[in-house]
């Protein structure tokens, strides 16, 4: 086979090195089928790859030593010379065709093109796409660098293409959770801010933007002013603003009737213990899902007593309480103590004053592990809401969403899976201490504004699928 297909031909140094987008930069159309034949080189040893659909999701695959043409090739092929080297590659190829990364490599390049075909349909060439989904589902796009791909894809006809997350429009916003810290900010946190001054900003419209950020996101000064102003506006801000939003539901008019049967409001109003323990359940991050049942109770009782101390209604005297509520000594463990301690006592002895080594040893309470389960509570509700609230402006701006549809080992969420997803609001397990992950309810949102809007371009790129090749 001559080398004038060079479009065709793998190249890697030993079999190992072939790679998932090898196979896929060389081996398929722009359909996403597998060309009939190829070339495998293998540190200048050359292979004949054949392919063959067989339907059912299936490809029969088959790779053979090229062998030189007289007598010497006719020798090595009678005896298999090197036989067992094609045999090594279709066993690799054969592993990376079932392979979860080849699927989804395989579907997010097919929904790109899919929404770069559309967008130039109505004379769209600078294509703005909002990143969805699972963190190493999201990774698989960056580190083998498909958008560059398609962009190089249709290069010929001007796109510009750009794939943003909407936790980039927060950090350009400077919103970040270093700026939702619900106690104030230790002596040594210069660029922290608190809950409040977070949502007071969003509220007011004065996000510090950072200029930096949006350069390095690739985000239109437009497009971010257009986020700025509507997480502005008054209904969105009730749906960020976690502890008053909160705080509303836990002290709702007894003869009031909810708007609806289902949601949080609903749950508070039935029952306003179990509903906190549920929220507090939803939003415990992964980092704490070993905390003891005991931390569990703790935690929850936490919330609800910074939850008392925010729903004081004289500022002057809800500061006074929460100066008490944050004073470090109610949060530090033992060992933690034991830290203070030592600090403390060494600047004694180094002469300082009691008060001046207490100041000095007193890092806050944000960098107490109890405090950081607190606040992440908090954090991770606020990030949850702004996730669904991203969807809702991207549809608002006729930016098409292309959500990452598999779960956290790339396995396809068609099916069992994904009705699991979207009940799992109702069998919130306290036993195994598992919160819900961001992208589950920004899943569920969705879903239900896909039902609402028919011209919400929502794109699902599949993870892996069942038995995707086998050996000829």
């Amino acid at each position: 086979m001559s080398d004038n297909i060079n479009l065709n031909t793998i190249r890697a140094n030993t079999i190992d090195d072939i790679g998932t987008i090898d196979v896929i930069d060389k081996l398929q159309d722009k359909t996403g089928k597998l060309n009939s034949t190829a070339k495998i080189v293998i540190n200048g040893e050359s292979f004949t790859l054949s392919a063959k659909d067989k339907g059912n999701n299936k490809v029969a695959i088959n790779v053979t030593k090229n062998y030189a043409s007289g007598l010497k090739g006719f020798l090595q092929k009678l005896f298999g010379y090197r036989s067992q080297v094609a045999h090594s590659i279709t066993n690799k190829l054969a592993t990376i065709m079932t392979s979860n990364q080849y699927a989804q490599i395989t579907q997010n390049l097919l929904q790109f093109r899919s929404i770069v075909s559309e967008s130039l349909k109505k004379g769209v060439k600078d294509i703005e796409i909002a990143d969805y989904g699972l963190s190493p589902n999201r990774q698989i796009v960056s580190t083998n660098n498909l958008v560059k791909k398609i962009q190089n894809e249709f290069a010929s006809e001007g796109v510009k293409l750009r794939f943003i997350q909407i936790d980039n429009y927060n950090a350009a916003l400077n919103i970040a959770p270093d700026r939702l810290l619900i106690c104030p900010k230790a002596k040594n946190m210069k660029n922290s801010e608190t809950y409040s001054q977070t949502i007071n900003n969003i509220k007011n419209g004065e996000h510090n933007i950072r200029e930096d950020r949006r350069k390095s996101y690739n985000i239109s000064p437009e497009m971010l002013g257009a986020w700025k102003n509507f997480l502005s506006r008054e209904e969105n801000v009730k749906k960020i603003d976690i502890p008053t939003k909160l705080n509303e539901y836990l002290h709702q008019d007894p003869n009031s009737i909810p708007e609806k049967e289902t949601g949080w409001k609903a749950q508070f109003k039935a029952d306003p213990d179990k509903a906190l323990r549920n929220f507090v359940l939803k939003n415990l991050s992964y980092d704490y899902k070993d905390i003891t049942q005991e931390e569990f109770e703790e935690l929850v009782s936490d919330v609800k007593n910074y939850l008392d101390v925010m729903n004081i209604k004289d500022e002057k005297e809800r500061n006074e309480k929460l100066k008490e509520f944050c004073a470090t000594e109610n949060w530090r463990n033992e060992k933690e103590q034991e830290r203070y301690d030592k600090y403390y006592n060494d600047d004694i002895k180094a002469g300082y004053s009691p008060e001046e080594a207490r100041e000095r040893a007193d890092d806050g309470p944000m960098y107490t592990e109890r405090f950081q389960r607190l606040n992440s509570i908090f954090s991770i509700a606020t990030f949850r809401e702004t996730s669904k609230l991203g969807l809702e402006f991207f549809k608002e701006q006729n930016i098409p969403v292309m959500f990452q549809f598999a779960d956290y080992y790339g396995n396809n969420l068609q099916g069992e899976k994904f009705n699991n997803i979207l009940s799992e609001t109702k069998s919130l397990d306290e036993d195994k201490k598992q919160g819900s992950a961001i992208t589950h309810s920004e899943l569920r949102h969705a879903k239900r504004l896909k039902e609402r809007f028919t011209d919400f371009a929502l794109k699902l790129a599949g993870g892996g699928k069942e038995e995707r090749a086998q050996q000829a």
